[in-house]
């Protein structure tokens, strides 16, 4: 809760404030335990899985999984902009 005795006009920059804050520390987070190692039963998986909808296969039709479709196609659009790699893979976790 934002204390009552902070105006109508601050309110709003201290919501986006912590909004950034909370965002900058989500970021920061992901991007340190996904990059201490290697998680080979999921990670693969979805990793796979998202390369082959970049590429343009179709799911259920070419291959099969055990996750939902929109691990898959979140993963690939960041694998569109950023390139196949690990980096990119991360960011879209």
């Amino acid at each position: 809760m934002i204390p009552s005795s902070f105006n109508k006009h601050s309110k709003p920059i201290i919501i986006s404030l912590i909004t950034i804050f909370l965002c900058l520390f989500a970021y920061r987070l992901t991007i340190e335990t996904g990059s201490r190692g290697f998680f080979a039963i999921d990670q693969s998986m979805i990793f796979d899985g998202s390369y082959r909808v970049a590429s343009g296969q179709i799911p259920f039709k070419d291959f099969v999984f055990a996750h939902g479709l929109i691990t898959f196609y979140l993963t690939a659009i960041f694998f569109k902009i950023l390139g196949v790699n690990y980096y990119s893979f991360i960011l879209s976790d």
